[in-house]
């Protein structure tokens, strides 16, 4: 049986685009044959959204979905509840890869709902709240950082 691999990218920051282009690339090198993919898009606006392939990413396509999928918080379940026609599915994940740059990506805020549902690959939140750091004022999380240059 494959291990089933979400992708979330997109994202309300300013890196959104930058997101969706790397997500590209993780997502086009990724071993099929060992893993089943499952992709959500955020949008700007911060709407999840069920996306069917790498295709639609490469032509922004994907924003214009209906497919609503959120991501269980339920350690016991590791799955993305996925919302169509009234209907809900659920869809099973062993691990989330997230390639979302910027606030509310790379500052471990999602990163804490990944650990929650004990899908997280790290890092983990302490340090991509330390990373996302590249001058002082940019994060909402008051820590002692050196001057930027």
């Amino acid at each position: 049986m494959k291990k089933s691999v979400l992708v979330v990218f997109g994202g309300q920051s300013s890196e959104h685009i930058v997101s969706c282009m790397s997500a590209i690339n993780v997502i086009k090198n990724i071993d099929t044959e060992r893993y089943d993919v499952t992709l959500i898009g955020i949008t700007e606006e911060g709407k999840w959204l069920l996306v069917d392939s790498v295709e639609q990413i490469e032509d922004e396509s994907w924003r214009k979905n209906t497919t609503t999928a959120i991501l269980s918080p339920d350690a016991t379940e590791k799955s993305v509840i996925v919302l169509k026609d009234g209907k809900a599915e659920m869809i099973r994940i062993d691990v989330v890869f997230p390639v979302l740059h910027g606030l509310w990506g790379e500052d471990g805020t999602i990163q804490g709902i990944f650990e929650l549902a004990k899908t997280s690959i790290r890092p983990i939140m302490p340090v991509s709240i330390t990373a996302i750091i590249k001058a002082p004022g940019i994060t909402r999380v008051p820590l002692p950082v050196l001057p930027a240059v």
